[in-house]
């Protein structure tokens, strides 16, 4: 930012601890000839600085200047260019200003780009990624902006600021309605959420962007719905043409797309909840004999990859859901390209158990299928990321997993050690009519778990979901459940906060998966006080511990019809099951390791009250930091699971 430096606003600025590393890397070891940068000859200047022990540009594999690194270009959807170098910024703040959609590329692929005030450029940014309801990230100039807008503590500052530079989730500050503050951000950037994801600039081209553009702007991946971001021109023309207005391009190529790592901060501890930019690939240290190398390919969705080396098993950055055919072209290139650069030969591949589940496709013949169940994978992903030894008690709680009986599991206790695991126990299961179609409407969930204990009369129990559904829904819904046709059982924890979301009137039908549960936390957080609710808990000798939600429902129905305070129901639920996860692990005793693991841990407010109370009773509680807790994360326990049965020549499906 000095006028008088020869490299004053040149946005690939590096010095010999910064600057892009893994999205240009060809080969290790991390040399200038091994990167995308080699095409760059450095001038005479950046070659003296170079050399030059004393420079802090000393052996800076990235040096560069406007004379001799990369250089930028403003384009239009014909691909002209309009404007180069600090000319092309200034014009991209201007068109910003006016209401313009711009894709960026950034250090790990495209970025779209959008003043985070305007609302008519958001309505229209939202609908040209099919995204109507799920948060925006928004990119701030410094801390103090950030301060005006959010509630932000010592250690999501620490984390804001830190070189990895994440978005954070910060809860936003009580603002009163036409305040100047209160339209700095637009309300369609989080509809449904009192939370922001936030972020300060992760690049020089940022930096200098936003100090000339003096307002927080939203910044999105430079994609399609379902598709990875765009890394290179011509699939960034193509695939966000109608979208985006102009395009900021540079020439230094990406070869390892990366998004920007989300992260939240919870009992005052970082927890990654993408692995992206910053942190990834993440090296864990596995302590076991290293017999065969593996490849582990994930679940279905927010997929990731694992490949193992002797010392560490490494997990991939976020890739995404596997529904797309492009996301499972970037699963089958990026593990190559792992592979190649840790000079590890899979013998072996680990697979969720569920038989759909589009990983398995990248399987070549010469390796060895290995399927794990999928609530067994989130335990040892955490047994891995703090390298437990011996037995613990997992309560693997997310959405939904295959369970080793065919039904969907999701409310999971389990006795993990290796590649042994059995199931000590689960949420009572219920009915979800219109199966997949039920994860998208907490409505369903809600009339499949009332109809449990109200039958055909369901629709009694609650006004709320029964106002949900039209006359027509509610008979056949209710036929299809009494028929068991499409009305699946599941076990899930998940699926419960969809139905405390329901009755709540929080939610009936989801614009984005984490929708539900996001607004029950929300409610619950912002409440000063709560309600006493207990969840029965039964021992039955074939199915061990049974979470029996019924009374918990209940007495939340009777709540909401006395029109006590939503807020305290809700927290009232998390304390519930905070209790229920006490109360087991006592009863079974042993082991005094206790994993809290899946998506649902994700939720900061169970996970630190179920912590606080399991500490009360003198248990050991482990939970996710580094790896991603929910399907994030799950390579990370297949991979180990497959370094486990390579030693053992062995393999116990938890069922």
């Amino acid at each position: 930012m000095d006028p008088a430096d020869r490299r004053y606003l040149f946005p690939f600025i590096t010095c010999s601890t910064c600057g892009p590393r893994f999205t240009i890397l060809r080969g290790l070891p991390f040399d200038r000839v091994h990167t995308t940068m080699a095409p760059f000859t450095p001038c005479n200047a950046c070659s003296r600085e170079y050399a030059d022990p004393r420079d802090r540009r000393f052996h800076a594999e990235t040096i560069a200047c406007a004379n001799c690194g990369p250089a930028l270009e403003l384009k239009n959807e014909a691909q002209e260019t309009l404007f180069t170098g600090a000319a092309a910024i200034h014009e991209v703040v201007r068109q910003l200003r006016f209401g313009a959609i711009v894709a960026v590329k950034g250090i790990g692929g495209y970025q779209l780009l959008a003043d985070a005030s305007a609302d008519s450029t958001l309505v229209r940014l939202r609908k040209g990624k099919a995204r109507p309801g799920k948060p925006l990230a928004v990119l701030f100039d410094s801390l103090s902006t950030v301060a005006e807008i959010c509630d932000v503590s010592g250690g999501e500052a620490q984390v804001l600021n830190s070189p990895e530079k994440p978005i954070v989730i910060l809860r936003r500050k009580h603002v009163q309605q036409g305040r100047h503050e209160a339209r700095t951000i637009s309300p369609l950037v989080a509809p449904y959420s009192s939370q922001l994801g936030v972020m300060l600039p992760a690049s020089p081209l940022h930096h200098v962007l936003m100090s000339m553009m003096g307002r927080p702007l939203v910044a999105t991946s430079g994609n399609r719905h379902g598709e990875p971001i765009s890394i290179d021109e011509r699939t960034a023309f193509a695939k966000l043409h109608g979208l985006a207005d102009v395009w900021l391009v540079h020439d230094r190529q990406i070869l390892h797309r990366v998004d920007d790592a989300v992260v939240r901060i919870s009992g005052s501890r970082p927890r990654i909840m993408r692995l992206g930019r910053g942190y990834a690939p993440l090296a864990l240290e596995h302590r076991r004999t290293h017999v065969t190398d593996v490849l582990a390919v994930g679940g279905q969705e927010k997929n990731a990859f694992a490949v193992t080396t002797p010392q560490h098993i490494v997990l991939s950055q976020h890739i995404g859901d596997l529904a797309s055919p492009e996301a499972l072209s970037m699963l089958a290139s990026e593990s190559r390209d792992f592979a190649a650069l840790l000079h590890c030969r899979p013998t072996a591949i680990v697979m969720d158990l569920h038989p759909d589940y589009q990983g398995a496709r990248i399987a070549t013949p010469d390796l060895r299928p290995v399927a794990l169940q999928h609530h067994h994978a989130h335990a040892l992903s955490c047994i891995l990321e703090h390298g437990l030894i011996g037995p613990v008690l997992a309560f693997a709680w997310d959405g939904a997993g295959y369970g080793g009986d065919q039904t969907i599991w999701g409310g999971e206790i389990l006795r993990v050690e290796d590649t042994r695991a059995s199931r000590l126990g689960s949420l009572r299961s219920f009915s979800l009519p219109g199966g997949e179609q039920a994860m998208r409407e907490p409505r369903r969930s809600a009339l499949g778990l009332l109809y449990e204990v109200h039958g055909a009369a369901a629709f009694t129990a609650s006004p709320v979901v029964r106002r949900a559904f039209t006359a027509e829904e509610q008979r056949l819904l209710v036929a299809a459940i009494h028929q068991r046709v499409n009305a699946p059982r599941t076990s899930s924890i998940g699926r419960l906060f969809d139905v405390a979301a329901s009755i709540l009137d929080l939610c009936q039908i989801v614009l984005y998966s984490e929708q539900a549960p996001v607004a029950l936390e929300n409610s619950a957080a912002a409440s000063t006080t709560s309600r006493l609710y207990h969840m029965a808990i039964d021992h039955r000798p074939d199915r061990g511990y049974v979470l029996d939600w019924e009374p918990l429902v209940q007495a939340m129905l009777e709540d909401v019809a006395n029109g006590v305070e939503i807020g305290a129901i809700a927290r009232g639920f998390h304390e519930a099951l905070a209790d229920s996860i006490a109360t087991i692990a006592t009863a079974v005793g042993n082991p005094r390791q206790v994993v809290l693991t899946g998506g649902v841990f994700q939720n900061a407010l169970l996970t630190s009250l179920a912590e606080e109370r399991l500490d009360a009773r003198g248990f050991k509680v482990y939970t996710h930091g580094l790896v991603p807790a929910g399907d994030g994360g799950l390579a990370a326990g297949q991979a180990l699971y497959g370094l486990l049965i390579s030693c053992e020549r062995k393999a116990v499906v938890c069922a």
